[in-house]
């Protein structure tokens, strides 16, 4: 008997955590962070727009969404999913981001 996994909805960017245990990808407005080996949903994030840009801290416990069509930047705690940041330079927009060392 084979078996089939579901198609994942996600079709956005995404990143590999560092470790490679998990799977943070976007969907529109959503990032979806999974479990490699299952692909079982870990955690799930409301973005205020599409992401551009999908990033892993060297830690693996936050991932930052860049929307730089809106100017934003949100930052998740996988570990803790209440806490939350939000980067919004106005008009003076958002062109890169990256995590520092």
């Amino acid at each position: 008997m084979m078996e089939f996994s579901n198609a994942l909805r996600e079709g956005g960017p995404f990143a590999w955590s560092p470790d490679g245990s998990l799977l943070a990808a976007c969907d529109s407005s959503r990032l979806v962070v999974r479990d490699t080996k299952s692909l079982m949903v870990v955690a799930v994030f409301s973005n205020a727009d599409a992401a551009s840009k999908v990033e892993w801290s060297a830690d693996g416990r936050f991932v930052l969404c860049a929307m730089y069509k809106r100017g934003i930047v949100q930052v998740w705690d996988v570990e803790d999913t209440a806490w939350a940041c939000r980067i919004a330079e106005g008009p003076a927009g958002v062109s890169f981001s990256k995590w520092g060392p």
